[in-house]
């Protein structure tokens, strides 16, 4: 290479990391949630305002601008997979004010995301320990206060152009800000133990966070519960689904277009969707037969549900069964994957006043190299909540799931750290996890043909949301349509079934598309790439994890130069 191209390649490197730092510090102010893993104060809270939303789509547009003008064949390969990445976060960007006007920022769940997380991971771990502190907790206070008069004002705007959210809904929602309400006051004034650190300006500092709580952030509360009242109710659609709001149809095309990377058509996801659970159906029939289960599937799931083996007797016993399965997973690893993450894992019980509010649990990756990773689990009503899914979740929340991709991710220095620290892409996310979770049969974990049936039924639970998410805000299903879907497909209660399917079709649409249609593309992937002279599945494995999250798209690039100009991703 000559002086001058090198120069040159050090100015579009320059460029590329110029454009990675803007959006990792915009993704940091929109989501503080990343502050706080790395150990930073948190200055300020985003307060969901239009005004925001477009500042943030300018900023993407000029970020995209500058990216587009980048040589590619002056980059190295991994900063060609890098530009792919900042490109597709500039575009998301670019689209925040759309995205601003395709959403409820009150739903029965969206409510708990957007308002109440803040309270228990920002203000609750709130160290007070000089004068700055107490100023810094008085500003996020303000700016809390704002998130929610903005929210009230956008559940006005939306409704101004017809956008409510479906009465079936409401319910959930009224009671989600209910329990806002009735908890902001003792979540947000600190106890005086927690001020200690402020010395003699302890009691007035508390006197101050009091009264603008008080004074502003309960009113604000109040005044975002009147934006639900009985005349909203009355206009409320019945049927949820973004088909029923005007415009709601190209809304619903950029919701699928955001969370899965790439565009797919609805009637596509559908069609697919039809098509895995049927596949999924044969399988379970199959199993059944060749075990000699002669019952048809409704008389046997009968038998799975008073089945003591589906039950655990204790919160230590899910924690040992979730174990179990992990060392006969570890046993395989070997002959899957080139390189394990450094971070260790472990599985916690939820603390108890989280459980009561979280059906299931959670994985928390490590929050830098060097960190662990943790399942927390729900421990509690365990009569009620049968383990015969306990080794699939296990494999995809933690090993090969969520942990070895998180982990590996935060372990890698190379990536510039939008790449190593965000977890935006819920289809590689939740894709891999789900691809990961299906290595199990090959390693051995589901050969108890009960454990096997549990992974078909978690299988086939993720596969029809395909057609339940598209069917009700795609093809205008009814709810008892959908139920009577679901409930054909899974073992969920009613209770359970009827909250999933407000989810997709009020809280977050076209978010759970991105499990089952992720496993799908990784497992095409997979089988492009074992067509390959010579070709290694622990390769393929590393060539994914070894980059990190990406969009699918720019993934299959990825494969194809590394795989030798054969393209084992693409879509088929």
């Amino acid at each position: 290479m000559t002086a001058d191209r090198s120069i040159a390649a050090a100015d579009e490197t320059g460029v590329l990391d110029a454009c990675a730092t803007e959006l990792w510090e915009r993704l940091q102010r929109r989501e503080p949630y990343y502050r706080s893993r790395s150990g930073s104060p948190i200055e300020q809270l985003p307060t969901a305002s239009l005004v925001e939303a477009e500042q943030e789509s300018d900023a993407g547009a000029r970020i995209a601008a500058t990216l587009e003008t980048i040589d590619r064949t002056r980059l190295a390969a991994a900063d060609e997979v890098t530009a792919d990445f900042l490109l597709h976060m500039a575009g998301e960007a670019r689209r925040a004010r759309e995205d601003w006007w395709d959403s409820f920022p009150v739903t029965p769940y969206m409510t708990i995301v957007g308002l109440s997380a803040h309270l228990r991971h920002v203000f609750m771990p709130f160290a007070f320990t000089n004068r700055n502190d107490q100023v810094r907790y008085l500003s996020l206070l303000s700016d809390y206060r704002d998130l929610v008069r903005n929210s009230a004002e956008k559940m006005r705007m939306l409704a101004a152009r017809e956008w409510r959210v479906a009465r079936p809904a409401i319910a959930g929602a009224r009671k989600a800000i209910a329990g806002l309400r009735a908890s902001a006051a003792g979540l947000l004034i600190p106890e005086a133990a927690r001020l200690v650190g402020l010395g003699n300006a302890a009691a007035q500092a508390r006197d101050d966070i009091t009264r603008l709580v008080e004074s502003e952030i309960v009113p604000a509360i109040h005044e975002l519960s009147e934006t639900l009242d009985d005349d909203y109710a009355r206009l409320a659609p019945e049927a949820p689904g973004l088909l029923h709001m005007p415009g709601g149809s190209d809304a619903y095309a950029r919701a699928v277009q955001r969370h899965l990377t790439e565009p797919v058509s609805a009637e596509a996801l559908h069609q697919l969707g039809r098509q895995e659970v049927a596949r999924i159906t044969d399988a379970m029939a199959e199993l059944r037969a060749s075990n000699g289960w002669t019952a048809d599937e409704a008389a046997f799931h009968d038998e799975l549900r008073r089945s003591p083996r589906s039950y655990a007797n204790s919160a230590e016993e899910v924690g040992a069964r979730y174990q179990q399965y992990i060392d006969r997973m570890t046993a395989a690893l070997p002959s899957l994957f080139r390189t394990l993450p450094s971070a260790p894992f472990r599985i916690v019980r939820l603390a108890a006043e989280a459980e009561a509010g979280m059906a299931y649990g959670y994985y928390e990756g490590p929050a830098q190299a060097g960190g662990t990773g943790t399942y927390y689990y729900n421990g509690s009503n365990l009569a009620e909540r049968p383990q015969l899914t306990a080794a699939c979740l296990i494999l995809h929340e933690l090993v090969p799931g969520h942990h070895f991709h998180l982990a590996r991710q935060v372990e890698n220095v190379a990536l510039p750290a939008i790449r190593r620290e965000s977890g935006e892409l819920s289809v590689f996310n939740e894709g891999w996890a789900e691809y990961a979770s299906s290595l199990g049969m090959e390693a051995g974990v589901y050969d108890d043909p009960v454990d096997l049936y549990g992974r078909l039924l978690h299988e086939r639970f993720i596969a029809q949301r395909l057609v339940v998410d598209t069917g009700l805000n795609a093809f205008g299903w009814t709810l008892d349509e959908a139920t009577t879907f679901m409930r054909a497909q899974t073992l969920e209660r009613d209770e359970q079934i009827a909250s999933e399917l407000l989810r997709y079709a009020t809280d977050w649409p076209a978010q759970s598309l991105a499990y089952h249609y992720g496993r799908v593309r990784f497992q095409s992937m997979r089988e492009r790439a074992a067509i390959l002279p010579g070709f290694d599945i622990r390769d393929f494995h590393e060539a994914i994890l070894s980059e990190g999250a990406l969009p699918l798209q720019t993934l299959d690039r990825h494969l194809a130069r590394t795989f030798g100009g054969n393209n084992p991703g693409g879509q088929q």
